[in-house]
């Protein structure tokens, strides 16, 4: 009787995409407290971007480089990124090196900054 032995493969602990994109967050988030105007709230930036990520998870997928290069405009802008106020969305698009997040700046987007800017004392959308 002869027995068979199996060699088993060595399991390596699987990072999730979203801690990662998490820890991502995490890490700029020094750098967003930087730039991020004083009537915005960096820790609700931080939720609204994990939040578009969760509704789009092809967000887990893009660059890091691209992902904190859209949280840093929106940061700078004084823009909340999402759907939900339409100022500023976060959209994966495949590039040469693979996912990159883009930031698309909405039309409610450029009517606050127009208004912020003091020239324009009322828009009409």
């Amino acid at each position: 009787m002869t027995t068979v032995q199996t060699k088993k493969k060595p399991t390596t602990a699987l990072v999730k995409p979203k801690d990662t994109f998490r820890s991502l967050i995490e890490a700029i988030s020094p750098e967003v407290n930087r730039v991020i105007p004083k009537h915005c709230d960096p820790g609700r930036l931080a939720k609204l971007v994990l939040v578009e990520a969760s509704k789009n998870p092809k967000l887990y997928e893009c660059s890091s480089s691209s992902v904190a290069a859209c949280v840093m405009l929106s940061a700078e802008l004084g823009l909340e990124p999402g759907s939900q106020m339409g100022h500023l969305y976060l959209i994966p698009r495949r590039g040469k090196g693979g996912q990159e997040c883009t930031a698309l700046i909405g039309y409610k987007g450029l009517a606050e900054l127009a208004r912020r800017s003091g020239k324009i004392a009322r828009v009409n959308a």
